[in-house]
């Protein structure tokens, strides 16, 4: 009996010890301030930012549907990201960075005797955020304000190489993909006594999709792809200066699915209806003891374009939802204007995303997206 409480004692204590391990590291436990776990799909084209992503499975563009199959050429697309916090203002005297510029994506196709090949990159996870806030001034208080200043990037890198064919009017793709993930998070009480709070972390995996793009009627396409992304064993340091520690820090975010379907009915030969509907599944992030939950989205997109007119206008609208993260819903509304000659395309897209934290006032993540696209 004496040797039975010996084990069950030592389990508790080991059961304990590891539940301890599994935390998130300053200054991440901060989760009024900062995103983590949760992410929404950056758009990697200025035409699915345009279209709020109604056309993200369709099979148009390879990054989420490899049956695409682009001409020949090379499209580049950067864009202008910014973050701009409502809930904070409430409680601080606050200023944050106007944005950051960055890349959202780019494809170079070259199809071979029928097949389609094509290299693709693009950040399905971009949010770049710097800020500096102060406490507000109390009659009442000896004390003076407060400074603080926070800087986060969470940043994740997709490239591929797909290959499509056309079979029965239908098109096929699979593609093999690397994904890296960086993130890196900085809390700073610059007065009255200074001292920093730093964690980053990186790691990779390969992952792959499928996909397939289907002309259902006449004047309506249906594109639908799924993906695995790969488990990611990260690495980094954390640093807090006021407890003089600097130490390793490491964590595995699971593998998981995402993916989902998209439509197009062609009203007539200039107007465009899109929607989209999708899904992935919940994500644990082992070491550090959260987990972003499942995440669903839907979206709809309106495009038009004359067939012998160089300028298209498009417009998309949708909402995206994630259990368990500090932002667990957004709301998208888009705008996209396009033009073209001969071998040049031309597409700048804005698209707009508000969200709440527990009832706060309505933030926004804002992304202006320009593409530029050349056949050869």
């Amino acid at each position: 009996m004496r040797t039975s409480w010996l084990w069950l004692c030592a389990a508790l204590l080991l059961a304990t010890a590891s539940g301890a391990g599994a935390q998130l590291p300053a200054p991440l436990g901060a989760d009024w301030l900062y995103p983590f776990p949760g992410a929404v799909p950056g758009p990697a084209s200025a035409v699915s930012a345009g279209l709020g992503l109604s056309d993200r499975w369709l099979g148009e563009e390879p990054f989420d549907n490899p049956a695409a199959t682009p001409e020949r050429g090379i499209m580049v697309a950067p864009v202008f990201q910014r973050v701009k916090r409502q809930d904070l203002p409430a409680d601080y005297d606050y200023e944050e960075i106007e944005g950051y510029l960055d890349l959202a994506g780019g494809w170079l196709s070259l199809p071979v005797r029928g097949v389609g090949v094509t290299l693709y990159a693009f950040e399905p996870v971009l949010r770049l955020e710097d800020a500096a806030f102060t406490t507000r001034e109390d009659p009442d208080q000896v004390l003076p304000p407060r400074v603080f200043t926070a800087t986060s990037s969470a940043r994740e890198l997709r490239a591929g190489l797909a290959l499509s064919h056309a079979w029965s009017g239908a098109r096929f793709g699979a593609a093999v993909e690397w994904t890296r993930r960086e993130d890196s998070y900085d809390f700073n009480e610059v007065q009255p006594q200074p001292g920093l709070s730093h964690v980053d972390f990186s790691g990779d995996g390969i992952g792959f999709q499928a996909g397939a793009s289907v002309p259902v009627a006449s004047a309506v396409v249906l594109g639908g792809a799924l993906r695995y992304v790969p488990a990611l064993d990260l690495t980094g340091q954390q640093t807090i200066e006021a407890e003089d520690l600097v130490q390793p820090v490491s964590a595995t975010r699971e593998a998981g699915w995402d993916g989902g379907v998209s439509a197009r009915w062609s009203v007539s030969d200039a107007f465009r209806v899109l929607a989209s509907l999708g899904g992935r599944t919940a994500q644990a992030w082992d070491g550090f003891g959260v987990s972003a939950g499942r995440a669903v989205s839907w979206s709809a997109g309106f495009e038009y374009e004359e067939p012998e007119q160089p300028w298209a206008f498009r417009l998309g609208l949708g909402q995206e939802q994630q259990d368990g993260v500090p932002e667990p819903r957004a709301g998208v509304f888009a705008l996209g204007l396009g033009w073209k000659a001969d071998a040049l395309r031309l597409d700048l897209g804005v698209l707009r995303r508000s969200f709440e934290r527990a009832g706060n006032a309505t933030s926004y993540d804002d992304r202006v997206v320009a593409s530029v696209t050349v056949g050869f």
